[in-house]
């Protein structure tokens, strides 16, 4: 079985792919070491005059015959490219590299035909999109038809070969969770810089890995949109499949780097303080890192799951042993939520509560609810189940969190934290919370000590308080429950609210 599948039948090849292959990934390194993550300047105008010759490189070594206009759009190119590099003004560079990219696009459109003066608005609209679908789009037909015809015939070696690239397909996945884990804890940031003998900055890994990636695609799509197909048909009829064998050594990979990552984690969650001190820990260095890098992950993997599932599955027949992995890959991603949802209990305790805090725990836990039902529909052939159950547990947790009002928790787990190990109180962050947040200020106001911060808090809701919440209030078409009862708590409490704020406190 290979990497994919071809629906359509007499389809064309590209001659010389691994040539082809070559030149795109010299531009997706090019485009990497030359623009991406620097200024617009000089190295863009080196691209744009490489990308410019490239018209006639695929004349000479590929025989392409282009049109006069293709040539004519080339030469523009290239020297439209110098204008990119002697301006600094933001807004024309922007304007000059967009032009240098429709140049380009325009250039690829003409190879095989002509006519760009009498094109209409529509017919430029109509053409791009064609263009960059076909560019996305042919990188499929290279992997089916031009590479796979030049595979070993071997079972022996037709299975290693799978095996290959299914670890090249895993390496950006891979580059990509171990970012995100070594981001979020330094143990396993340390445990594999050891086995990899190297000081290594894997963030800025995976960034290039992915940038040279994707413009390697976008080339081979560009050279084969140019090579072999045209016009309106440029995308084919062309539908990926992924091979089991493929889809199997990706997933095994993908377990053993989240096992690792989770017996690491587990001497947190059952070694307790005890466990952080001896790898030079504390608790607020523990919590303050991670949570937001696990949230990421969860929310890849379910993705991820769902790519590759409808890439293998065939209608009703299903791969057990790539469901099992799925399974293992997904109970993995639950225990490593696990783990960040104790570090986010720990980062409130450590830190205090926000919103930004609680509105990502809560997407975690609807992430967690998500994970459990794609088990249950997906990995049974129910795609369908997923959508819909999906769509409806969020509709379920938006209404839960907002019955809950989050500004009143927030209120009540802070004022609670403060009671209990009296830090700093932020009063001017719980009121500007608004009225969602005031009856519960106003409740627990005999409970905040010391006495300066209770003075400071009844000054607060005293200065937002008719100015603020009640003058929200007064027109009936911009009325809410949360203004009403905010009008109604400050109106009972507002001597209260004075003698608190007028407290001598020494």
């Amino acid at each position: 079985m290979a990497v994919v599948e071809i629906e359509t039948s007499d389809q064309p090849r590209l001659g010389r792919p691994w040539l082809v292959l070559a030149l795109a990934t010299g531009v997706g390194v090019g485009v990497d070491l030359l623009v991406v993550r620097h200024p617009v300047g000089l190295g863009a105008s080196v691209l744009g005059m490489v990308l410019a010759t490239g018209v006639t490189l695929g004349r000479t070594l590929f025989g392409l015959r282009a049109t006069r206009e293709s040539f004519a759009l080339a030469a523009v190119l290239g020297l439209w490219s110098i204008l990119i590099s002697i301006r600094t003004a933001p807004l024309l560079v922007v304007l000059n590299a967009v032009a240098a990219v429709l140049l380009l696009g325009l250039t690829f459109r003409l190879l095989k035909s002509g006519g760009l003066p009498s094109w209409t608005i529509a017919g430029y609209v109509r053409s791009g999109f064609a263009t960059l679908s076909g560019w996305i789009a042919q990188p499929i037909g290279f992997l089916t038809l031009d590479l796979s015809g030049r595979w070993p015939r071997s079972d022996r070696l037709g299975r290693i070969g799978r095996i290959l690239i299914g670890v090249f397909l895993a390496l950006p996945l891979l580059g990509v969770f171990a970012a995100l884990f070594s981001s979020a804890d330094p143990v396993f940031e340390g445990y594999l810089n050891s086995v990899l003998s190297i000081d290594i900055d894997l963030a800025s890994i995976t960034g290039h890995l992915i940038a040279v990636s994707a413009f390697t695609w976008l080339g081979v799509g560009a050279a084969r949109y140019a090579l072999v197909q045209h016009g309106e048909d440029a995308t084919g009829a062309i539908k990926l499949r992924l091979g089991r064998v493929e889809a199997a050594t990706m997933l095994v990979l993908l377990n053993g780097l989240f096992l690792v990552f989770v017996i690491v984690q587990s001497a947190y969650l059952f070694g307790g303080r005890e466990t952080l001190n001896q790898v030079g820990l504390t608790y607020a260095e523990y919590a303050r890192r991670g949570f937001f890098e696990l949230v990421a992950v969860g929310s890849l993997i379910v993705g991820l799951v769902l790519v590759i599932d409808w890439l293998v599955q065939k209608d009703a027949l299903r791969v057990r042993a790539v469901d099992i992995l799925h399974g293992g890959l997904i109970s993995l991603t639950l225990v490593v939520l696990v783990s960040a949802l104790g570090r986010m209990r720990l980062y409130t305790a450590t830190f205090g509560l926000t919103e930004l805090r609680l509105y990502t725990t809560v997407f975690m836990g609807w992430v967690f609810l998500v994970l459990g039902w794609l088990v249950f529909s997906v990995l049974r052939g129910r795609r369908a189940a997923f959508a819909f159950g999906a769509f409806v547990s969020a509709l379920v947790v938006l209404a839960g969190l907002t019955v809950a009002n989050p500004a009143g928790i927030i209120v009540r787990t802070n004022i609670t934290r403060q009671a209990a190990t009296l830090p700093d109180l932020d009063a001017t962050y719980l009121v500007d919370l608004g009225s969602d947040a005031v009856p519960a200020l106003i409740a627990a106001l005999d409970e905040i000590q010391p006495c300066q911060t209770r003075s400071e808090l009844a000054e607060e809701l005293l200065r937002v308080g008719k100015d603020g919440l009640a003058a929200a209030g007064t027109d009936w078409k911009s009325a809410t429950w949360s203004r009403f009862r905010a009008d109604q708590a400050f109106a009972a409490a507002e001597p209260h609210l004075r003698a608190a704020a007028s407290d001598v406190c020494s």
